[in-house]
């Protein structure tokens, strides 16, 4: 702490205490030390200099101070323990892009409590000021639900396997105002999709990837990291089936899906360009010196910029957030206006949770136009029926 610096509050006994100061005339700070005796280390925590921000903080540190300063009881979790041994068992089930996001969700709760903290000291409170703090960093409702529910997940591991006596956050209900709930991700129209495709040539050279890596995120309705990570070998063309690697896919199973005219099209392109090149790897969409990735393929953030550029040219509206994830949603669409059989829809695109229909399936305002339509029609008829004129004769 600065020699100049003003301790406005002050909480928790030597040794342990955390300190409130005006740091500079922007500024205040929540200021205390943890870790072992002779290798303590300063964390600090700020506020703006407000009238309010003091008062935050002072309450922060009050809070703070108090659950740190419980008395103390062998062999329990610190919330990096507990984490921990929560990956140690569980990492082993889960994909390598759900550890990183479960790590990180966890990380944002360490900084805000200290990696040393006992977890069973956990309060609600706690949780109400991480989301505040989550929020005031700019996360959306969204991803501040998600840490949310990773750190309730790992507290109830704790409880079920003994490394915590209870789980002090269970009845913790993260709730939003239904005007601050995020909208789905509108879907291109079909349109949208064929001004988009038309702006790639097929034959040339340089842009073919991309063409034929937007027909399989269109026609076939697969995210990216699995459209560019096809192999040739995954293909039937005499069944007229692709199979899709679980590797590569977001939900970690292998999956087959009847292949459209159009796919098949698009992938007689990519085959030409494989001889055209003398290509002997196993991708359908090998990279390209800087669009390539270790294993040789072509990268997803790469088809994403793809799309991107194809939007500008096509004078498609960008919408954040859309991506390929769009032309999903599009095939999604299409297959419940087709059929109207929601569950169908959601197969087609490999998803077997019903429960994500509503996010895929979205309202379109042709269908409720030729509902109002058939209505009118229904109505109109009727009417001429019934109020048709009574001879006099």
């Amino acid at each position: 702490m600065s020699e100049t610096a003003k301790v406005l509050a002050s909480y928790g006994p030597k040794g342990s205490r955390v300190r409130v100061i005006l740091h500079d005339e922007a500024t205040v700070r929540a200021e205390w030390y943890e870790g072992p005796k002779g290798a303590k280390r300063r964390r600090v925590k700020e506020w703006p200099a407000t009238g309010a921000g003091k008062a935050e903080a002072k309450a922060w540190a009050k809070m703070f101070s108090e659950a740190r300063t419980l008395p103390a009881a062998p062999d329990r979790a610190t919330l990096r323990t507990l984490f921990e041994r929560y990956a140690r068992a569980e990492f082993e089930h889960l994909r390598p892009a759900t550890q990183r996001l479960y790590s990180e969700h966890w990380r944002y709760w360490e900084r805000m409590w200290g990696r040393e903290f006992e977890a069973e000291r956990t309060t609600l409170d706690m949780v109400d000021e991480f989301r505040v703090a989550l929020t005031k960093r700019g996360l959306s409702v969204t991803l501040i639900g998600k840490a949310i529910t990773t750190i309730k997940q790992v507290y109830r591991w704790g409880r079920m396997r003994g490394h915590l006596p209870s789980n002090p956050i269970g009845d913790y209900r993260y709730k939003v105002a239904k005007d601050k709930r995020p909208k789905p991700v509108p879907e291109y129209s079909d349109a949208e999709f064929r001004a988009i495709m038309a702006t790639y040539d097929p034959a040339d050279g340089r842009t073919w990837r991309a063409y034929v890596g937007l027909s399989l995120c269109g026609w076939q309705g697969v995210r990216e990291n699995a459209a560019v990570h096809l192999q040739w070998a995954d293909i039937d063309w005499d069944g007229n089936l692709i199979t899709w690697r679980a590797r590569y896919d977001k939900m970690g199973r292998e999956w087959t899906q009847p292949m459209r005219s159009q796919t098949r099209e698009a992938l007689a392109t990519a085959k030409f360009h494989r001889e055209r090149l003398g290509y002997t790897g196993p991708w359908v969409l090998m990279g390209g010196n800087s669009l390539s990735k270790r294993d040789g393929s072509y990268s997803p953030d790469a088809l994403i910029k793809c799309l991107r550029t194809a939007e500008k040219r096509a004078r498609v509206k960008y919408i954040k957030g859309r991506g390929p994830h769009g032309l999903r949603r599009l095939l999604a669409g299409d297959v419940h206006a087709a059929t109207g059989n929601a569950v169908l829809a959601m197969r087609s695109i490999g998803d077997t949770d019903i429960r994500m229909a509503n996010r895929y399936i979205l309202e379109r305002d042709e269908e409720v136009r030729a509902a109002f339509d058939a209505v009118d029609k229904r109505r109109n008829g009727a009417t001429a029926i019934d109020t048709g004129e009574v001879s006099d004769e």
